[in-house]
């Protein structure tokens, strides 16, 4: 496969940020990431209200697959609400919450057997516009950021 945009193999990344000053200016170099096992993954759910209803079901789901990181939109809580939420082995790593609008926001769970940091970006969100958090998981042989996005639709 070729080394121009579009054309990357699976597994691999292009950083358009990184051309090359020759005759080609279409060249790009090609970075390849880590290649993840099957048990490495991120599981996301517009979950449209966090609440212990739902916290049963996800707590069966996530025993059988144990992702790495849960992403949740639409969590519908507030900051208070959010830091009372158990996940049987996960921790909360990063999390958005409006203040003035009711429900959306956002917020990333970690595995507790990963170590991450939480990436402070409330000041780039604007409630019902930008809803964002990340958070970057420190794994033995490289870093990770894992960054969740919610845009309202009205």
């Amino acid at each position: 496969m070729g080394n121009s945009i579009g054309e990357s193999e699976p597994n691999s990344i292009i950083n358009c940020n990184e051309t090359r000053h020759s005759k080609n200016r279409n060249q790009v170099k090609d970075h390849t990431i880590p290649k993840f096992s099957k048990s490495d993954f991120i599981f996301h759910q517009n979950i449209r209200g966090l609440n212990s209803s739902k916290l049963g079901e996800l707590s069966f789901l996530l025993t059988a697959n144990s992702p790495h990181t849960i992403c949740f939109t639409e969590h519908h809580l507030d900051i208070n609400e959010i830091d009372t939420i158990l996940l049987p082995n996960y921790r909360v790593g990063g999390k958005f919450c409006r203040n003035l609008l009711k429900n959306g926001g956002i917020c990333i769970f970690t595995h507790e057997s990963l170590q991450s940091t939480n990436m402070n970006l409330n000041g780039f969100c604007k409630e019902k516009d930008l809803e964002i958090c990340a958070v970057k998981l420190h794994l033995p042989s490289h870093a990770i950021c894992v960054i969740t996005i919610y845009r309202s639709p009205l």
